[in-house]
């Protein structure tokens, strides 16, 4: 007898176990996502403090500035829901948890990018004295867009882990068919 297993038939290739995917991005954009979502439910809650402290009394008296504030701090509660949904997605190796940390990382960029390109959302948060944590949540948010939507990340959640196969055993709840196993 031969130690080795048969060859297969010829034209075919043999078949060797896929190795399943690393984890890492996966779980390495949940982690960022749950530190996210911290850092934009405090950056709306300060936003909304802002917003409401400054009316009147700021430097910039504009009425656009207002609906773009509150428009920020609104996005960035429902960002930090959908990364706290998308991260527990994640855990749980669900595809739509990439996806939902995706989308709720945009957000956040988007309100970076607004803080300088109007220069009233600048004078906001320089009156708190928030420029540098607006800049990192803005680059956090990057990051966690780039991981979530990472080949790896998905290989990883879209894998399934192989259950072994016992020859001669039938799985749990299913008899063997007529004219096999004991008489």
């Amino acid at each position: 007898m031969s130690q080795y297993p048969p060859y297969p038939p010829a034209g075919y290739p043999p078949r060797f176990p896929q190795p399943s995917p690393s984890g890492a991005t996966a779980y390495t954009a949940a982690g960022a996502g749950v530190v996210l979502a911290i850092a934009c439910a405090w950056g709306a809650f300060v936003t909304f403090g802002a917003v409401s402290e400054c009316v009147g009394r700021c430097v910039a008296r504009s009425g656009a500035s207002y609906p773009i504030s509150i428009a920020c701090a609104v996005g960035l509660s429902v960002s930090a829901l959908l990364l706290l949904v998308g991260a527990a997605l994640i855990f749980a190796r669900q595809t739509a948890g990439a996806v939902l940390t995706a989308v709720g990382a945009f957000l956040p960029s988007v309100t970076a990018v607004l803080f300088f390109l109007v220069p009233n959302i600048r004078i906001y948060v320089a009156y708190l004295d928030m420029t540098a944590v607006v800049v990192l949540i803005g680059l956090t948010a990057l990051f966690e867009m780039i991981l979530s939507l990472l080949p790896p990340t998905f290989a990883f959640l879209r894998h399934t882990p192989h259950k072994p196969h016992f020859p001669g055993h039938a799985p749990y709840g299913q008899y063997p068919p007529p004219g096999y196993g004991p008489h």
